[in-house]
């Protein structure tokens, strides 16, 4: 029978305690066999953190900011690494008895930094818990007689601590359960991780945006220790909105070169989409600064957008759509390596987690052309990856539904040629199910695309886009009961899901349930506090009230992130609403500049044909608005006939112009495809009263409300409010 081996631990003599956490112990030590300092690292089985992982992960890594790995054993229940002991003392202990550190010296060091973490990150590895305390600083030795001995010696930055290290996991291979998905420092965490996703490669790009504000500022904002509170502010939006409360704090960004406050910007931007694309970029621009050599403007984060909720009073108060964002991870990095070059495992896994941070953003065309461009690269490079034809799918099918990109035609006839490939590369991945559900549903091919949407359903039950697509799909045939019973229990397993939120809040308002409606939309902004669906849905639920201060509130302070069209497009209604013409139709100009170019704009032309009609002498500017949106509104239901939606438009749009025919025909024929729609009623009753029918309008009107329709939004419009009946006297 074979001894078991002796354990090591005899040729280290113990010194003094380096540090202690929840993780573990770490000991100072002396190896006596090599006659060297060393510290050793004791992880206890019970704190969840994988000993051996961590010195595995530690000893690939050959960038020198990493400590080297010596050694490592078991001893019962516990794992020991003899690890490389590093002179100098800790980030944290430097800032606390100096202060904060000069702009070139603080770029200079997160340059170190940023590069060890690219080598992390390439190998499929994310930190997931950067902070100044994980960060020591190390005099480097010189020789005498160089250059640098003369000088001012070289301080390296070294990277400790990877106990909660994992893998970059873009298809949420892992569960949340596991030990490693929630650690880390809250007062460092990126917003994501707050709100109980994983850590990411953008998760580890915020956190180093972190450390280096700290090292600039000397504190996180506000003058304050790093704190819980902290950690709130930033769910609320970008830096510098929560930070910069102090005068002095204030004066010394003042002084700072304005491409180091981009780079900020971008690093501590609250959606990981828009954060830079990896961590060669980010040190490649600190080193610039920090060398003097930053002569032009990085270039400015792309903001994120999304659907927005149209309300207004001359069309859908809220034409909600069931619009979702697609869940994923940060903006991972991802490098060019020749279009003949095959990527590796992590650079795949890298590249696919970009590419969704994209899709994710996909009310803005730029970011599915470049979520697009980059799935283009990938599928050729990897032509088996059957997660990477997915979500080129996916990517083209958004764009088509858009109309952004140059061949909307294409666009949907490629997105279900990708759908085909995936599913012929995996039948069992459920996003390929979901891809070729959306090719299928741009094809009106509605009743295949339930079909699919069901099998991926089965697939992944837990997959929340799946769920939430597919309820959309129902939404938009009327299924409402379907829907509902979808995604009830969905939202039972997952309650902060914002896309989930988003459609039950669609599907509450499509019932004439607005008080729920709102309340869900609130639930929504409130786990993610940047959501554009559930802003503008909010905004347009709160102008139907006539709380116009709230919505437009809600307005602005979306406008101060994203200049979106469809932001524009609803501060013009509320400006209606307030009768302030000069100022809608403003809002609607800027809507109509930002349009995309092939998407229907009859909505916008609308806005600005109604503020027009209320300013002297713009009559003739508001004839050809709303004729332009006649056209549109007569195209777009041609286009898709049986959709109450451009029906009641074109109906609408028709009266204004004063023509009463194709009005009343398209009223006709819209109450026919939704009899019991609030909006199509309301809506209907208007187009009756702009030309002449008041008597139908008043039958129409009072159907409307006894559906759900706001009375205060009828009391809004000059042409209806006549025939608004006295409100029912309230009992004491």
């Amino acid at each position: 029978m074979t001894e078991p081996a002796p354990s090591p631990a005899h040729r280290y003599r113990l010194q003094n305690l380096l540090g202690q956490g929840g993780a573990g112990q770490v000991q100072a030590a002396w190896d006596t066999a090599l006659d060297r300092p060393v510290a050793i690292k004791t992880v206890p089985r019970q704190t969840g953190v994988d000993g051996w992982r961590e010195a595995r992960l530690t000893a690939r890594l050959r960038h020198p900011a990493f400590v080297a790995i010596y050694e490592a054993w078991e001893d019962g229940d516990q794992v020991h690494i003899v690890m490389e002991r590093v002179p100098g003392q800790t980030l944290k202990q430097w800032l606390l008895e100096n202060g904060p550190v000069p702009v070139p010296v603080a770029c200079g060091w997160l340059q170190q930094l940023a590069l060890a973490l690219a080598e992390a990150h390439a190998q499929g590895w994310v930190h997931g818990d950067l902070k100044p305390s994980n960060l020591m600083l190390e005099v480097a030795p010189t020789r005498p007689g160089t250059a640098t001995a003369t000088t001012t010696p070289q301080t390296r930055v070294r990277v400790l601590d990877l106990g909660i290290a994992r893998p970059v996991d873009p298809l949420a291979t892992q569960t949340l359960a596991s030990p490693a998905a929630q650690a880390g420092t809250l007062a460092y965490m990126a917003p994501e991780q707050l709100r109980g996703e994983p850590p990411s490669p953008a998760s580890d790009l915020y956190s180093l945006g972190l450390v280096l504000l700290q090292c600039l500022l000397g504190h996180l904002g506000d003058g304050e220790q790093p704190s819980l509170a902290q950690a709130w502010r930033r769910l609320q939006g970008d830096w510098p909105d929560w930070a910069l409360g102090q005068p002095e704090d204030r004066e010394r960004v003042a002084q700072w070169p304005e491409r180091l406050r981009q780079l900020l910007s971008q690093l501590l931007a609250t959606e990981p989409a828009r954060r830079p694309a990896g961590m060669a970029d980010v040190a490649q621009t600190l080193g610039d600064i920090a060398a003097g050599t930053d002569t032009g403007p990085t270039a400015p984060a792309t903001p994120p957008v999304a659907p927005a909720l149209r309300a207004r009073r001359w069309w859908p108060a809220v034409a909600l759509g069931g619009v979702l964002l697609l869940a994923g991870g940060g903006g991972a990095a991802w490098w060019w390596q020749g279009p003949g070059a095959a990527p590796t495992a992590a650079q795949t896994l890298s590249r696919l987690q970009q590419a969704e941070a994209w899709i994710n953003e996909f009310d803005d065309a730029d970011s599915l052309d470049r979520a697009v461009a980059l799935l283009s690269q990938l599928t050729r490079q990897a032509p088996r990856s059957a997660p990477a034809a997915a979500l080129h799918s996916l990517a083209l099918s958004l764009r088509h539904w858009q109309r952004s990109g140059p061949d909307p035609d294409r666009d949907l006839a490629e997105a279900d040629r990708w759908a085909r490939q995936a599913l012929a590369l995996d039948s069992q991945l459920a996003r390929a199910h979901l891809a070729q559900a959306m090719a299928w549903s741009g094809q009106k091919r509605s009743e295949e695309a339930l079909a699919e949407f069901e099998r991926a359903r089965l697939l992944d039950p837990q997959d929340v886009l799946v769920v939430a697509w597919y309820a959309t799909e129902l939404d938009s045939q009327g299924r409402l009961d379907q829907a509902q019973a979808l995604l009830e229990p969905a939202l039972a397993v997952h309650p902060l899901a914002t896309p989930l939120l988003d459609e039950w809040g669609t599907l509450l308002f499509r019932r004439g349930d607005y008080a729920r409606a709102e309340a869900a939309f609130r639930q929504s902004l409130a786990a993610k506090p940047t959501g554009s669906v559930a802003a503008f849905s909010l905004s347009g639920i709160l102008m139907m009230q006539q709380r116009l201060d709230e919505a437009q509130g809600v307005l602005q302070t979306a406008l101060r992130v994203r200049p979106h069209y469809k932001l524009y497009q609803n501060l013009g209604s509320v400006m209606a609403l307030r009768q302030r013409w000069a100022e809608a139709a403003e809002a609607a100009r800027q809507a109509l500049a930002r349009w995309p170019a092939r998407y229907p704009d009859a909505d916008a032309q609308a806005n600005l044909a109604e503020a027009l009609m209320h300013l002297p002498g713009q009559e003739a500017a508001a004839q050809d608005a709303w004729r332009r949106a006649l056209a549109t509104a007569q195209q777009q239901a041609s286009a898709h006939p049986g959709n109450p939606g451009w029906t009641w438009r074109r109906g609408l749009f028709a009266a204004r112009l004063g023509l009463r025919d194709e009005a009343l025909a398209a009223s006709a024929e819209a109450l026919q495809q939704a009899p019991r729609d609030a909006e199509v009623l309301y809506y209907a009753a208007l187009s009756h009263a702009l030309v002449g029918e008041p008597a139908k309008a008043k039958t129409l009107l009072l159907q409307a409300l006894a559906q759900g329709f706001p009375r205060d939004m009828v009391q809004a419009e000059p042409a209806l409010a006549p025939l608004l009946p006295a409100a029912p006297a309230h009992r004491p």
